[in-house]
């Protein structure tokens, strides 16, 4: 058996990371991070108490209460430098679970609200959403006669949801809500920009 996936280019480093982190959780040990923040482009200096660790297509992440953000924050492994496991512990939430933390999430970021999605899935690939669960709130509603099937999901992190969508872009259609068909249209609008008639 062979598993295809995409992986880190440099494991070695994330997995000192890792294993500090890990130390850390399982110590209730508060850590500084040096972290680089892709949207700002800079990195940043944050102590954080970190709360556990999670993993979604071979990429790692911390979830903590950031001291300098003060609020729980998701910081992907592999944009953080310079881990330090301090000597100063805190007290775990006891009503905190990583399940419930990320709960509708189609992936990772879960800031924005939930919302009920219809999608409408072409026949040559409605086979795969009556094989695989993509999420598991995926329900099929309708099984249409020229082999189509309507899929709903609840579900928040619309930026993740129509990213993965993508991929199909040509096979599904949001049917809704309006203002995920929306972003759905702008994101192929810009795509459809770069690939413009050549000059």
């Amino acid at each position: 058996m062979h598993i295809v996936e995409e992986q880190l280019l440099d494991t070695a480093k994330s997995g000192v990371i890792l294993l500090k982190l890990m130390e850390a959780v399982k110590d209730n040990r508060v850590v500084s991070i040096r972290y680089f923040k892709p949207s700002e482009g800079e990195w940043s200096k944050r102590d954080v108490e970190p709360y556990g660790l999670t993993s979604k297509h071979n990429s790692w992440y911390l979830v903590g209460y950031c001291r300098k953000s003060e609020g729980r924050r998701t910081f992907r492994i592999d944009l953080i430098e310079d881990v330090h496991v301090l000597t100063r512990k805190f007290d775990f939430p006891e009503e905190f679970c990583l399940e419930a933390y990320f709960g509708d999430s189609w992936g990772i970021f879960s800031s924005d609200e939930t919302r009920r999605i219809l999608i409408k899935v072409e026949p040559e690939l409605a086979y795969r959403f009556k094989l695989i669960a993509y999420h598991p709130s995926q329900k099929i509603e309708e099984e249409k006669d020229d082999g189509s099937v309507v899929v709903s999901y609840k579900t928040c992190g619309m930026y993740e949801f129509t990213a993965w969508l993508l991929q199909w872009a040509d096979f599904v259609e949001v049917l809704e809500p309006a203002e995920v068909r929306q972003m759905m249209r702008e994101k192929l609008e810009r795509m459809a920009g770069k690939y413009g008639k050549d000059n």
